[in-house]
């Protein structure tokens, strides 16, 4: 059964806030990462119609998942919390502009450095479209508008407050450190620093995961490797032909 439902949106300390939930000791987490290898598929054909959520809903019961951080379900989180009432919300907040500049420098850095490999891999291709959608969906946009994504930003933080009991909600700013999460949970403050993760360009960051350990980067390698091994023959053919007719 779910326990914790993290509602806050993506660059708002989510890492950090996984990180200290396995220093609590909740074993199956699901994150960014979990999300987007196990139901990205799942979460299209919710998109566009053809299962619902419910479905979905269903998976995570049946995986044994104890708290839920990062999107989409901090999108969906009211659905979430729907299905288990009882389980405590985390929004993670953050300052407004810091906010913006982190979710815009992730994305950047993913489009200057990986887009290539949407012209090779078919489910990289799949990958930004999906991510665009769902962005689409969150912040009215799927690329980046600095006022349009603020708005939705307010929106979302607003309406979480909203709809959840105050005595089922944190509003954290992971920056504080322990205690309120602690107090929140009901649990004793760990004789550990808070953890703070993802920061940009660290080792093991966001990307770096995303590109390097998910079955997707793997399928996406598969799929680059053997698109370059295709290009290679048909290359050497064509080279092959030419010279053969001097």
């Amino acid at each position: 059964m779910v326990k914790i439902i993290c509602a806050g949106l993506p660059k708002t300390g989510t890492k950090s806030l996984t990180a200290a939930l396995h220093t609590l000791g909740y074993k199956k987490i699901y994150d960014y990462l979990e999300h987007i290898d196990m139901f990205m598929d799942d979460y299209q054909r919710f998109f566009d119609g053809t299962m619902p959520l419910s479905k979905i809903l269903d998976k995570y019961e049946e995986h044994g998942v104890e708290c839920l951080v990062d999107m989409p379900p901090s999108f969906l989180f009211e659905e979430f919390y729907k299905r288990w009432p009882d389980a405590k919300v985390i929004l993670t907040v953050r300052e407004e502009d810091a906010w913006y500049v982190s979710i815009k420098k992730m994305n950047d850095a993913i489009m200057s450095d990986y887009y290539w490999m949407t012209y090779l891999s078919q489910v990289s291709k799949k990958f930004d479209i999906f991510m665009r959608q769902l962005y689409q969906y969150m912040f009215g946009c799927g690329l980046e508008k600095s006022w349009l994504w603020r708005i939705h930003y307010r929106r979302h933080n607003a309406y979480v407050e909203k709809v959840i009991p105050p005595k089922n909600l944190l509003i954290l700013d992971v920056g504080k450190g322990w205690k309120p999460l602690c107090n929140f949970l009901d649990v004793d403050i760990p004789d550990v620093d808070f953890p703070f993760v993802n920061a940009a360009g660290s080792k093991g960051n966001i990307i770096e995961r995303l590109i390097t350990t998910t079955n997707i980067a793997k399928q996406a390698r598969y799929e680059i490797i053997m698109r370059l091994i295709f290009i290679g023959i048909i290359c050497s053919v064509f080279f092959y032909a030419i010279y053969s007719c001097f």
